[in-house]
């Protein structure tokens, strides 16, 4: 079943795993409609804003549980120096990012920016990047109340030290390849919002609003 001839099988699997639309779904639930709501993203932070915690954080765990998934079952694997642990990962940040769901059900692609499913990810190839890059996070955005600026930093942050784990021999040095991608594909779904921070129109988190539920996405 595990074996290099049923890959494409697997990718389009996580793809689906993750188109499926846990924000939409839940803000749904809700009758709410997160897809016209701020960014117009289904991940937590939005999700958050509009419905609180109650129902944004439940949403990071599933979304965040699509990327543990992805490593688990690519480790099923025979040794592919780890290429199918970044080929599945990438394939459920691209369901989520783009849903084939709400593609039929809109006309339109919608999605989230990814971070949940990469953050779930991580947890397995490396909790230490994980929970640094978590800090920094909630450091960086508590300092600028720039939600956009604190996840970029932590995305790098965690690429950093994934990097370095591997260059040092703590990690397999294959995962050198997987964080340079995963976080490119990161920024890329931030590019709005680097854009916005550049040209100063990035929306601030208001003082009086949740940082570490704000943080979510």
């Amino acid at each position: 079943m595990f074996s290099a001839s049923n890959i494409l099988v697997f990718i389009l699997a996580f793809y689906v795993v993750g188109s499926v639309p846990t924000g939409y779904i839940a803000s749904s639930f809700l009758q709410l409609d997160i897809l016209s709501f701020g960014s117009g993203k289904i991940g937590s932070t939005n999700l958050w804003r509009l419905a609180g915690p109650k129902y944004a954080i439940p949403v990071f765990l599933i979304d965040a549980t699509k990327g543990v998934i992805a490593i688990a079952i690519a480790r099923q694997f025979p040794d592919t120096n780890n290429q199918i642990e970044l080929i599945l990962s990438l394939a459920t940040l691209s369901g989520h990012s783009w849903s084939v769901f709400l593609k039929l059900k809109t006309g339109k692609w919608h999605g989230g920016r990814s971070v949940a499913v990469a953050a779930g990810a991580l947890l397995l190839v490396s909790p230490i990047a994980l929970l640094g890059g978590m800090l920094i996070t909630l450091i960086v955005t508590r300092i600028s109340r720039y939600v956009s600026l604190g996840v970029l930093v932590g995305i790098g942050v965690c690429c950093a030290i994934v990097i370095i784990l591997s260059l040092i021999g703590k990690l397999s040095s294959n995962y050198t390849t997987f964080a340079i991608a995963i976080g490119a594909f990161l920024v890329i779904r931030h590019l709005e919002n680097i854009q916005r921070l550049m040209s100063g129109t990035e929306r601030r988190i208001k003082k009086r609003d949740d940082i570490v539920g704000s943080k979510l996405n």
